[in-house]
């Protein structure tokens, strides 16, 4: 069995394991009721801010690879991180992610170590965020002291200290670069040098204010869709909620799963609402909403965009080889 195959199976586990514990519990009149109470409009209006989000992702990372000290234009960078989040939604264990890597080195001439780079410090920061909006709403809101709740901290403090510690490793070499000490052979020194080529912005602290200003405005569009998510379907959410949900759902993004977050996505809804002491079934219905609407329509353009721009570029260059 390949690395892929292994990080697919494990990601298709992962999601039965908790597609299972959201619905052990759940009705299926609740879940239709639910359904057909649903404001259309309001989830109209959810899958246009999420559009606005996603360009304030495009318009982030486009900034981090500019930092690589190569030109990407941001068509190009439009293009390709669309098609790997569409592939996020039809591939297991967040392998789109490495499909948009591939993509934008095809697009342009950045290496792909360094853009493999650019998602790394992607994720630090919305991490360090998603923890901070978890931390906040646990620590205001009265909860339900409830097993899974006291996992939630545990698993808390195990991503903190480790993306702490990526964090300061990442610091150090955007920083210092890869020493010439090391005997690690041209080809290899040249390779983590990309990858650091990625990374090095961790060091600069003015370009860090920069992305982190970026990383607020993506988490507070990604609140205002998720509200809207909901109270289409009647429930209306404080602050200190909407960041629980958040929170809990960006923490479960996290996991390797099956293609769209499925299992995983409605655990982590049916976990909030539990713990809101609130009709978990309403969490289950959110939760394919955002399936539905929200990563159904980049998954629609993507596809589109694929077809449109990539296979023939493709097409046209083996031709040209042949």
């Amino acid at each position: 069995m390949t690395s892929r195959h292994a990080k697919a199976f494990l990601g298709f586990a992962i999601g039965g394991f908790f597609l299972y514990l959201a619905v052990r519990h759940a009705s299926a009149a609740d879940i239709v009721r639910i359904l057909g109470s649903a404001k259309a409009g309001w989830l109209a209006i959810a899958v246009l801010v999420y559009w606005l989000e996603l360009g304030a992702r495009v318009i982030r990372w486009h900034a981090l690879l500019s930092q690589t000290g190569r030109t990407v234009a941001l068509r190009n960078a439009s293009s390709a991180f669309i098609i790997g989040y569409a592939a996020n939604n039809v591939l297991p264990a967040k392998l789109g992610e490495l499909v948009r890597v591939d993509l934008i080195s095809r697009m342009s001439d950045i290496p792909r170590l360094a853009s493999l780079g650019t998602v790394v410090v992607e994720r630090i920061f919305d991490i360090l965020l998603i923890l901070l909006m978890a931390g906040i709403s646990i620590g205001m809101l009265v909860l339900p002291d409830t097993i899974d709740l006291a996992r939630l901290r545990g698993g808390m403090m195990v991503l903190g200290a480790f993306t702490a510690l990526l964090l300061i490793m990442c610091m150090y070499f955007g920083r210092n670069g890869i020493s010439k000490r090391w005997k690690l052979g041209g080809a290899m020194h040249a390779r983590l040098g990309n990858l650091v080529g990625g990374i090095q912005i961790l060091a600069n602290p003015k370009q860090c204010g920069r992305i982190f200003v970026y990383s607020v405005m993506i988490w507070v569009l990604n609140g205002v869709a998720m509200w809207l998510i909901v109270f289409a379907l009647g429930v209306s959410l404080s602050l200190l909620q909407t960041l629980l949900l958040m929170g809990i759902v960006g923490l479960a993004a996290v996991l390797p799963a099956p293609p769209a977050g499925l299992g995983v996505l409605q655990y982590a809804f049916a976990l909030v609402f539990e713990l809101l002491r609130k009709p978990g079934a309403i969490g289950l219905v959110a939760s394919a909403a955002v399936q539905v609407a929200l990563l159904g329509s980049v998954t629609l353009v993507g596809a589109f965009l694929f077809f449109a721009i990539i296979v023939p570029v493709s097409a046209k260059k083996y031709e040209l080889d042949g």
